[in-house]
């Protein structure tokens, strides 16, 4: 008895042990705001590692160059050790992949077949997940790897020369998103074995198909999951967290209704920067205005705010940047820092609408894409730095500002404080900016010292009123006689039953009374 219970204890020695000599090691870098380095953080048994997970990183990693040197200590270990997975989903620091950044080193110029004997020059990266913001991959950036599957992300759309040639394992490759991804970067892929399958969302396949440079596959496959969409009603009985149930970070597309509270909020920001959601549409909500930067720092392919807001919350869209911004149709206040740093103007034109009175401090501060500008006639004052178009420490020239007031909007200046510019008239870049007022009020401008350092000029162009319209009367179509009194937006949808509430709007308004309807600016 004593005998055979020692075999069964030496058996289940020897399992353990061979468990234990099969078992994966796999670190987590996240050194976000600490005194460290990447490659202090991968530690020196950085050639052990079988799987690496990077979550977050320190400011070393955030500049192109040192982007270029996290992904060249990351080759070596792949070369020299025993790395094969790399987890990167989680850590937005990343916008690119760089040339070569897993080519082996022992390869020479661009990739080419490989015979057997030079299989040693192989990368041996097997895995990687990449972040939503990665934007491009380099040349050559995976080529000759041993890497078996790859899903890229909705803004991955700059794929360089051979970044994918030569993975003779590479079966799959997946792309997130409801467009499709430009022709030129089917050439990224040659060299993939003869069964490799792309897989792409819900009706693209033709697409694919039909451009004939995707031809490294023999099978284009049409996959649901690769862009996901969903609409949702808000009626207060469940949070979006609640009717979300873990699919927040895999959805794509939100469409949400209803009265979307700060935790409904986070929930879409933190689905933004960390999962999929590249696409919000908010048109018919009424969101929480207490809720500062809802959207900071998120890259997305468009949002769609709420039809009417009385206020653009301070920092909503601070350092982000959106392909497709659908903004409010009314707003009396832009916050303080709403659109600092933001990237992505249209045009590079950035247009105030009427009705809004008040723009606070630093609202667009270092927004250096603005080269157009137009303030409304309802402006009525303009805080520190609110429009101090700034970049790469130098200011932006040749911005043209429209004023469509007949005098200056105030300037709100702390003591020792800045102007709504943040320049003095010193500055040699102000003398290329040119402000546009009405006819007539080219005096009014001159006269004031926070404006009389431009290039004033006097245009038909602009009324000193939204749209010249004042009290313009306009008959009511038969169709319309039956609407009630009332005011109204300009696209008729309904303001206040009370005609006479006049003191609380501001802009342009339609108000029908005793079977008339009139064009009204309050």
């Amino acid at each position: 008895m004593k005998k055979t219970l020692t075999l069964v204890m030496l058996f289940a020695m020897t399992t353990a042990s061979s468990l234990f000599a099969q078992e994966k090691k796999i670190k987590v870098i996240d050194y976000s705001g600490v005194q460290m380095t990447f490659d202090r953080a991968l530690g020196t048994d950085r050639y052990d590692l079988d799987s690496l997970i990077i979550l977050n990183v320190g400011d070393d990693a955030r500049t192109t160059a040192g982007q270029k040197e996290v992904f060249s200590i990351l080759r070596d270990c792949c070369e020299k050790g025993k790395l094969t997975g790399i987890d990167m989903s989680q850590c937005r620091s990343f916008s690119f992949v760089p040339d070569n950044a897993f080519l082996h080193k022992a390869i020479n110029g661009k990739p080419g077949k490989q015979n057997e004997a030079e299989v040693q020059f192989r990368c041996n990266l097997r895995y990687i997940s990449l972040p939503n913001t990665v934007l491009s991959i380099g040349e050559n950036a995976f080529a000759c790897t041993n890497l078996e599957t790859i899903t890229l992300p909705h803004f991955a759309k700059t794929i360089g020369d051979n970044a994918f040639s030569d993975c003779v394992h590479l079966k799959d490759v997946a792309f997130i998103g409801k467009y499709m991804k430009p022709e030129a970067a089917g050439l990224a892929f040659s060299g993939l074995p003869s069964d490799a399958v792309l897989h792409v969302a819900k009706g693209l396949e033709p697409d694919y198909r039909q451009a004939g440079s995707w031809n490294a596959f023999s099978t284009i496959k049409e996959e649901e999951n690769l862009y996901n969409t969903e609409e949702l009603d808000i009626d207060g009985s469940r949070t979006l967290r609640d009717m979300l149930d873990g699919r927040d970070m895999y959805m794509d597309e939100l469409k949400v209704k209803g009265v979307v509270s700060s935790d409904d909020l986070e929930v879409l920001k933190h689905a933004a920067q960390y999962g999929r959601l590249t696409d919000i549409d908010l048109t018919d909500c009424v969101i929480d205005e207490s809720k500062s930067s809802a959207f900071s720092f998120c890259r997305l392919e468009s949002l769609r705010l709420p039809r009417v807001m009385k206020k653009i919350n301070g920092s909503l869209l601070s350092y982000s940047r959106v392909n497709n911004l659908a903004m409010p149709e009314q707003y009396e206040m832009i916050g303080a820092c709403a659109f600092e740093g933001y990237k992505e103007f249209a045009d590079s034109t950035l247009m105030i609408p009427e009705g809004c009175r008040v723009i606070r401090t630093a609202a667009f501060r270092f927004c250096s894409c603005i080269k157009k500008i137009t303030l409304p006639s309802t402006l009525d004052e303009l805080h520190e730095l609110s429009l101090y178009f700034v970049g790469s420490d130098h200011l932006v020239t040749d911005v043209e500002l429209y004023v469509n007031r007949m005098t200056p909007p105030a300037m709100i200046i702390e003591e020792d404080g800045w102007s709504a510019f943040g320049f003095s008239k010193e500055d040699e870049a102000i003398r290329t900016w040119c402000l546009f007022v009405p006819v007539g009020a080219k005096k009014n401008y001159e006269s004031d010292e926070n404006w009389n350092m431009f290039t004033i000029i006097e245009t038909p162009l602009l009324t000193g009123t939204p749209s010249g319209i004042v009290e313009a009367v306009t008959s009511v179509k038969p169709s319309e006689s039956s609407a009630a009194d009332g005011i109204y937006t300009v696209d008729g949808r309904l303001v206040s039953r009370d005609t006479a509430a006049k003191g609380q709007l501001r802009g342009l308004y339609v108000v029908r009374e005793n079977g008339t309807a009139r064009k009204v600016v309050f």
